[in-house]
């Protein structure tokens, strides 16, 4: 009777190493499968952004290039530090265009999160300039 328990704590003893290591490798992979929703969704949101902001602005086009120049031009006169220039450009959409109704020019200053788990809503994290 002796070994049958010792065998049993053994058995136990291995199973809860295996299990262990099970759950680590399915938060591993639930953490790999949020990051790649995640990417997918950006890169959804830059393909239909026409679509999603055309409510608020005609026109709408990447304006990643021309708000570069600027921020370059802002950045050699000393008004924005480079870090501040590459902040801007780590963003994951710059999209511009005309302000419906006004015909202003804006820039709209888009990142896009994935919440863990679940799409809530998509958060924009921007600031609207017109110029």
């Amino acid at each position: 009777m002796g070994s049958l328990k010792s065998e049993m704590a053994k058995l136990k003893e291995v199973f809860n190493h295996e299990f262990a290591e099970v759950k680590a490798d399915l938060t591993a992979i639930k953490r790999d499968l949020t990051e790649i929703k995640g990417t997918q969704y950006e890169s959804s949101t830059k393909d239909y952004a026409s679509a999603i902001f055309g409510r608020i602005m005609r026109r709408g086009h990447d304006a990643r290039n021309e708000v570069g120049l600027l921020l370059e031009e802002a950045e050699e006169n000393g008004l924005i530090t480079e870090h501040d220039h590459d902040l801007v450009l780590a963003l994951d959409l710059l999209w511009g265009g005309k302000q419906k109704g006004t015909k202003a020019d804006m820039v709209l200053a888009v990142e896009v999160s994935w919440c863990h788990g679940e799409l809530r809503r998509p958060i924009f994290n921007g600031r609207l300039s017109e110029g």
